[in-house]
């Protein structure tokens, strides 16, 4: 019985998460198994599941989760880059590091921005 109320607990948080983001489009059950694997790992329900999404999608290209990522992640960082050097030149170039970064795959690998695993804010993990 335990193990039902569980499992109707993830269904739902990943439902909620899904309708959330209604712009973020990922083939079906792909959001769900990237979910399980970390959970998996972590063995509780990730926390930032709607952070796990956009991260998921961002990973796979989408362009919703992409503008998204840019414009709550890499926009945030903002006021730490300022406090190193106020050029806003500097702050084009670190968001652009961060984006190669985190969203293009090396040979043989996938982005990294795919090992983020909803346990905390997104913009925390990136700190």
């Amino acid at each position: 019985m335990a193990g039902d109320d569980a499992d109707r607990e993830w269904q739902s948080a990943l439902r909620a998460a899904r309708a959330a983001s209604p712009d973020i489009h990922l083939p079906e059950g792909l959001f769900e198994a990237h979910a399980a694997a970390h959970r998996a790992r972590g063995g509780a329900l990730p926390e930032h599941l709607g952070d796990l999404l956009l991260a998921c999608a961002a990973a796979r290209g989408d362009a919703a989760a992409l503008r998204r990522f840019d414009e709550q992640a890499l926009s945030a960082i903002g006021p730490a880059v300022r406090k190193v050097d106020a050029c806003p030149a500097f702050a084009d170039e670190v968001r652009q590091l961060l984006r190669v970064r985190l969203l293009v795959a090396e040979v043989g690998a996938a982005p990294r921005i795919g090992e983020y695993r909803g346990g905390g804010p997104l913009i925390g993990w990136l700190s």
